[in-house]
């Protein structure tokens, strides 16, 4: 194609004003075959408009004579399949793959990397539907927190009846406050989190007991122990040593928090409430090391309580600073021990998507079984839990269709219950679907202990599927479908750029003209109205080649087919496929797997025309077909494990890390003071007891950080103390900015336009 341009630009000279030129498109489609003597064939496929590399292909292709052993033997882009239902076979393959022939045995293999394993994403009518697989293990960690033990220990209770919540509390009003990771000063204050606020059986009842008042004055509502008449006004002071002390006597130096600058979250920007039962959904999962506390008012059978203190209880004062009395929910340091641990709910799953509705959403508890690996929704044991669902046993369904009590086999959307429709969350009714309360369905004490997974709520979450891994059988199998118009989560992260393909119907749609992607986070936008239309279906594909950090499978398989005559068949096949690990450090749940499958078949088919004629002396029946009698078996064995590469020195079963905090760290700027407070001193220095003596800080680092305030050298007018003498001295007179720019110059003896 040609092309003409012309420009005004005075800058160019008078012919490079005027330009044409022929336009080659880059696009080009080759399809390569080549005959090699009598048997050998080269085929190659390429076009560059092609999306996924997989689907450019090469192959070498030799064809034996049908008296040869070596029937076929192909090179490059191979594919394995077989004559057996439950072992399928597999495309998409990069290797060798080989046909051989001896008398009545066939024999097919190949040795292969696997390249491409496409995934898909089905959106109707504006909604993405996905696959869920959730294991129950995988709940959301340090997301939901009850507000107290009582809420804890009455959250079965309230919800005892499917269809409403049985409960006299009324949250009214919360103030939350977690480490401040932004340095946002906004509404900032010092907190003193503590432990056994508002619990009416306190952990450290040697110095807490009942009943108590409020503080700091009687006219706000009642408290449910006396730990804030015990600390008064003593323990408001940032700086004074009277918390230290007074924990100290019961061994309780875990019982609290001391928490500057502590940042205050809004309320549905970073937080959701459930106001009946009790409980706060974060928007975010908090670090490790982050603290979380709340201060809250609600009303129980027409009276009012109040936990800790909120923000206008105790106005701000900078030239006073004082703590803030409030209930910790999440300590600095994780500790399975204290009464924190069973404040973090364990019981509420992410979906993956949001906006959720009944129709659109299908939902199963499966567990694997031990022998076979095959997944049950039902238990076949127990008196009291034979032949009932696991869906059932673990409360999601315990209505009927017209919302009459009896479980009828379909998981109960409930939401607020067992479904926050909004966020996408699945929600259990019991704090422990797998501990206490499926134990007690049980009325066999062994049965009890096979099933049930009471780990998963007394250790860390790694701990329990570390530990415990023979227990972890359960999965949320099911479908859903986002609600969500234009965004669609594709479910994998950190893709490659043009590995995405989007069609309607067989029409493949154009990136950044009818949909867009967010590469990073795995975001699929469809900007095009027309395919939101309600009759549209659209199919996402996606080259899991593309994913950052994809593990590089290797595949081998095999296939025998014995046929002594045209009536029988015996065959059998073999398939293992191994993954090679990126690094020798490889984490918990991303084990590089190598798994073995066997599997076996026959089948059998002859004719019968004594049948045949049987059946044509039957009155009314006439066949037009010989009739034949089929048989066909088929068997299949997998085995799981591991690559050899995880094994460490006498150590068969693997390693894998938990965590090996090499990019963990935290940034506490010097500048910042609020994010720094003066460090009591340790336990084992003799004076540590010596609270109201200066001896108790004669022993701390002799060190001082000045930092001059920017207001001093600016100019502006907000500094009132420049003055003559201040300009008149060098050592206080700002200078001049001074930038000096290198000029690189370089004479080229070719004539050019500007200096021609």
């Amino acid at each position: 194609m040609a092309q003409r341009s012309s420009s005004e630009n005075p800058h160019l000279r008078e012919r490079h004003r005027k330009l044409w030129g022929l336009d080659f498109e880059q696009n080009f489609n080759l399809n390569l075959v080549g005959k090699i003597g009598e048997c050998g064939q080269v085929t190659a496929n390429f076009s560059s408009e092609g999306e996924f590399d997989f689907e450019n292909q090469i192959k070498f292709d030799y064809l034996g004579k049908p008296d040869d052993i070596l029937q076929r033997l192909e090179i490059g882009n191979v594919n394995f399949t077989t004559r057996s239902q439950l072992l399928g076979g597999t495309e998409g393959l990069f290797g060798i793959k080989t046909q051989l022939h001896v008398g009545k045995l066939n024999f097919t293999g190949v040795l292969s990397q696997k390249r491409a394993d496409k995934q898909e994403i089905i959106i109707t009518k504006g909604k993405s539907q996905q696959q869920i697989n959730i294991s129950l293990s995988d709940y959301e960690a340090n997301q939901h927190y009850f507000l107290a033990q009582y809420f804890r220990d009455h959250y079965n209770k309230s919800l005892e009846n499917a269809l409403f919540i049985k409960s006299p509390i009324q949250i009214t009003t919360i103030e939350i406050w977690v480490t401040n990771r932004n340095n946002r000063s906004e509404g900032a204050r010092d907190i003193l989190a503590l432990l056994d606020l508002a619990e009416h059986t306190p952990y450290n009842s040697s110095i807490v007991s009942q009943p108590g008042a409020v503080l700091p004055n009687t006219s706000l509502p009642s408290a449910s122990n006396n730990l804030l008449d015990l600390l008064a006004e003593n323990g408001r002071d940032p700086n004074s040593g009277f918390v230290n002390s007074f924990f100290s006597t019961s061994d309780g130096t875990d019982n609290y928090v001391k928490l500057s600058a502590a940042q205050k979250l809004i309320e549905g920007q970073d937080f959701r409430v459930h106001r009946k039962l009790g409980y706060i959904s974060l928007n975010f999962p908090l670090i490790e090391d982050q603290v979380l506390a709340v201060a809250y008012r609600y009303t129980a059978n027409g009276k009012d309580y109040q936990v800790g203190e909120l923000s206008t209880d105790l106005p701000f004062d900078a030239s006073n600073p004082k703590f803030l009395y409030t209930k910790l929910l999440k300590n600095e340091t994780l500790n399975t021990r204290l009464p924190t641990w069973k404040l973090m709910m364990k019981n509420i799953y992410a979906l993956g998507s949001n906006h959720l509705r009944e129709q659109d959403m299908s939902i199963q508890i499966v567990r694997t079984d031990t022998k076979n690996a095959t997944e049950n929704p039902l238990i076949l044991e127990g008196t009291n839990t034979a032949n009932r669902s696991w869906l059932e046993l673990t409360g999601l369904d315990r209505l009927a269709q017209n919302n009459s009590m009896g479980p009828d086999g379909f998981f109960d959307f409930i939401d607020g219950i067992t479904i926050d429709n909004t966020a996408g969350k699945l929600i259990f009714p019991h704090t422990e679907p797998l501990g206490i309360d499926l134990q007690n369905q049980f009325s066999e004490p062994e049965l009890a202990e096979n099933y049930t997974f009471p780990e998963l709520y007394t250790l860390t979450q790694a701990e329990a599927k570390y530990n415990y891994s023979h227990k972890d059988r359960y999965f949320i199998r099911g479908t859903v479908q986002s609600n969500h118009t234009t965004e669609h989560q594709l479910g994998v992260f950190n893709l490659q750029p043009n590995r995405v393909k989007v069609y309607a119907g067989a029409l493949l749609l154009q990136e950044n003209t009818d949909y867009s992607i967010e590469y990073e986070s795995g975001t699929l936008r469809i900007i095009n109205p027309a395919y939101l239309l309600y009759n549209n279906t659209l199919r996402v594909q996606i080259d899991d080649n593309a994913i950052f950090g994809a593990q590089q499978k290797t595949f081998i398989g095999g296939r025998l087919d014995y046929i002594p005559n045209k009536n029988l068949m015996i065959g059998a096949t073999f398939m293992k496929m191994n993954e090679r690990p990126f690094s020798e450090k490889v984490y918990v749940g991303a084990e590089s797997i190598s798994n073995t499958m066997l599997g076996a078949d026959i089948n059998y088919s002859t004719s019968t025309p004594w049948l045949t004629r049987l059946l044509d002396k039957l009155p009314f029946l006439k066949t037009n077909e010989e009739s034949t009698i089929s048989f066909y078996g088929k068997l299949a064995h997998a085995r799981y494990g591991y690559t050899k590469t995880l094994n460490a020195e006498n150590d068969e079963a693997g390693v894998a890390y938990l965590d090996d905090f090499e990019n963990n760290f935290s940034f506490i700027t010097i500048n910042n003071a609020q994010g720094w407070q003066i460090a009591p001193t340790p336990q084992l220095f003799p004076e540590h007891a010596l609270f109201n003596d200066l001896t108790y800080v004669y022993n701390r680092a002799h060190m001082a950080l000045y930092i001059i305030d920017p207001i001093f050298y600016q100019l502006s007018s907000l500094n009132p103390y420049v003055n003559s003498k201040f300009l008149l001295d060098h050592r206080t007179r700002r200078g001049s900015i001074i930038l000096l720019t290198i000029i690189r110059i370089h004479f080229s003896r070719e004539k050019k336009i500007f200096h021609s």
